[in-house]
This record gives structure tokens, sequence and C-alpha cells, in this order.
């Protein structure tokens, strides 16, 4: 503080004693400091505007993207079931005696079974599915159902944490009481998604309590799976090291020796939580869903071919069954081929989020680029102005 209040103090005397000439000179090169100082420090509310309408429709164009592409189009091919066509064709009877003609018997008819190409195999052809089926707006169906669901979990999961301790165990246990207590939601939400537009209300599409005990488990098992992966991500970043090494970046000498340890470790810990997203996160997922549309009426269709029956592990409640395909036989009966065509769907999905945000972070820092160069060019003219006026 001594030191800038001697500097100013001499610059101030400095000032006096110098011609009015330098005295002109030194306040002009003051403006315009002043000014360009001004316009990097701050912006006009008419340069901010485009700024926060970009951001907003960057908000709300990835949150359509994520939950169309993560929520329903993976949730629908979580549920269809191919079908497969049979075709009867007839050998001819050209060449035959007329006598023989129109005799053909069965050993001259030729069944074909041509399994059909699945609707959720590409997300183009899932989303022109979805809206020849329930309409335009139909790639966000259950968006109010899906925001209750997270607003009623977020807050269950709050109350608990503020009686309890804060640790992963405690954070996994949470996550999977507050996913067991809305499970009627999130199946209310889920019947939505896969069934076809109808006049039923959200109270009408809960499941009845006695539901409770057959979607319980696979709800909370879903709900903690993704907390289980980062944990186990996380310890293994203790395990092998991953924090005693990246220290040593900053010093030269061993820079080199520090980043050729630390990209093998990095390498290490993405490829566990990826396997931990691939077995554990995703059958969690595909289980809890699978439950879900195995309860859901038999009064409402689907949008996509869908197998009550789960290639008959599911025995209805007329012949003495639970009407419900279990925890186990819901990740069975998803076969390898559908088990395939879901991580192609998020690999895809994953690179057109990544792609969406990639564009609208290059257009936010063009504007940003040219927005500072109008405001600097306008400080610039209006210094000129300045100086001519003197």
């Amino acid at each position: 503080m001594t030191l800038l209040f001697h500097a100013v103090r001499r610059g101030i005397q400095h000032v006096s004693a110098s011609s009015l000439e330098s005295g002109l000179a030194k306040r002009d090169a003051t403006t315009d400091a002043a000014m360009m100082a001004g316009a990097v420090g701050s912006l006009p509310p008419a340069y901010g505007l485009p700024l926060i309408l970009g951001f907003i429709l960057f908000v709300v164009v990835v949150c359509a993207l994520d939950y169309t592409l993560y929520n329903v189009v993976a949730t629908l091919a979580m549920v269809e079931s191919p079908t497969a066509a049979v075709t009867v064709t007839a050998a001819s009877d050209e060449g035959l005696d007329e006598a023989k003609q129109g005799l053909l018997d069965e050993d001259n008819i030729t069944v074909t079974l041509v399994n059909e190409k699945p609707v959720t195999s590409s997300i183009r052809g899932t989303i022109r599915h979805l809206r020849g089926q329930a309409g335009r707006f139909a790639p966000w169906r259950g968006y109010k159902a899906y925001m209750l669901y997270n607003l009623a979990f977020n807050v269950i999961g709050n109350i608990m944490l503020v009686a309890l301790p804060q640790n992963a165990f405690v954070m996994v246990v949470v996550t999977a009481l507050s996913g067991a207590l809305v499970s009627h939601l999130h199946a209310n939400w889920a019947h939505k998604v896969v069934s076809m537009p109808n006049t039923k209300s959200w109270r009408q599409r809960l499941l009845p309590r006695e539901n409770w005990k057959n979607i319980a488990l696979p709800a909370a098992v879903a709900a903690c799976a993704d907390y289980v992966a980062i944990i186990v991500a996380g310890a293994t970043v203790y395990l092998i090291g991953l924090f005693d090494v990246l220290p040593k970046v900053g010093d030269s000498r061993s820079k080199e020796l520090a980043f050729s340890a630390i990209i093998p470790r990095a390498v290490c810990v993405v490829a566990v939580f990826a396997a931990c997203m691939l077995f554990i996160s995703l059958p969690a997922h595909v289980t809890l869903v699978r439950v879900e549309a195995s309860l859901l009426p038999d009064s409402d269709e689907t949008v996509v071919p869908f197998d009550r029956t789960f290639a008959g592990k599911v025995v209805p409640r007329l012949l003495g069954g639970t009407g419900c395909v279990g925890f186990v036989d819901a990740w069975r009966s998803f076969n390898w081929e559908a088990r395939r065509r879901l991580v192609k769907l998020y690999a895809k999905a994953t690179a057109i989020v990544s792609l969406v945000m990639f564009v609208f972070a290059f257009v936010f820092l063009l504007m940003t680029v040219l927005i500072f160069a109008a405001e600097n060019e306008r400080h610039a003219r209006e210094s000129e102005s300045f100086r001519n006026g003197h």
C-alpha cells in the first residue's frame, strides 16, 4: 500500500509540473486505457443478450436430445421384441399335365420365416415410427411424468441424507431406498412411453399397490447402479495411485515420467468405469424397464412390437402366476442381439450429443470473439472522436 501511494503521489506531482500539452497527452493516454479496460471488463446488455439466448437454446436442445435418445428411444429398445413374418410359397405348376395341375401336395409348398428389422435399429427410424404412431411431439412423450418422478426421487433422497452421515455407502443405500419408494412413478412413466396414446390420466395409469413388491427390487437396483459404477471407478483411482502421480506433473524434472505414468492409469480408470456402466448399470436399467413393461395392462397397445409373455416366462394371474416377469428372467430374456442394438444406440446418442455440444461451444466462442472485437472497435472510434474534439 505504501509503494502504491508513493507511486500515485509522484505521478500527480509529475503531471502538475508538466506543460499543458504534456498534460493533454497524458489525459488522452489515460482515457484510452480506461476505454479499453471498459471494453474488456464490461459489455452492454445488448451484447450480452445473444449469449444469454444462446445459452438458453443450448440447454433446451441438449435436454431435449438427452430425454429423447437416452430415455424414450432407449426404453423402446429395451422392450421391443422383433417380429418374424411367415411366407408360404407354392411350387409353380407350369409344365405339368392337365390332370396333375392343381394337385400340388404339401411337399411342393415352401414355408419361409423372415425376421423383420427391429424398429429401434436406428434412431431416425425410431423417431419416424414414433411420430407416425403417437403424433408430432411423440419423441418427448412422458416428460411430465419423468419430471414428477425425478422431483419425488430427489426430495425423498435429500430428506434422508439430512439425517444420515455423508459417505459412499450411505449414498448407495439412500438412492436404493428412494428408487424403491417412488417405483410406482417410474413405472407410470415407462408405461406412458411404451404404450399407444390413450385417454387415461396419470392416476389411472398408476399400478395397484400390490405390484410394489414386483418393482421395488429392480427399481432400487437401477437407482443405485450408477452410483456403484462411480464408486468403483473412484476406488480404482486410489488403488492404482493416480492421485500420487498427478503432483509430479508440475515438476519439470519428472514431467515426462509422470505423464507416462498418468496415461495408462487414466485409461484404466476409464475402462473400469465403462465396464461398470456396461455390466452393472445397463443390465439394472434394462431389468427395471422390462419388469415394468410386463405389468402393462392388456388393454394398452404398445408403440413397438412387444412379447408380453417374455418367451413364456410370464404366467398370467388367472393361471396362478404372478403376471410379471422375474428379476433374473427380465435380463435373460433380453437376447444378445437386442443388447448389441441397445449399446449401439447409446454410442450413437453419445456421439450426437457430443457433436451438438461441440457445435454450440464453437458458436459461443465465435460470438464472444466477435462481440469483443465490435466493442473494442466502438471504443476505438470514441477515443478517436475524443482526440479530434480536443
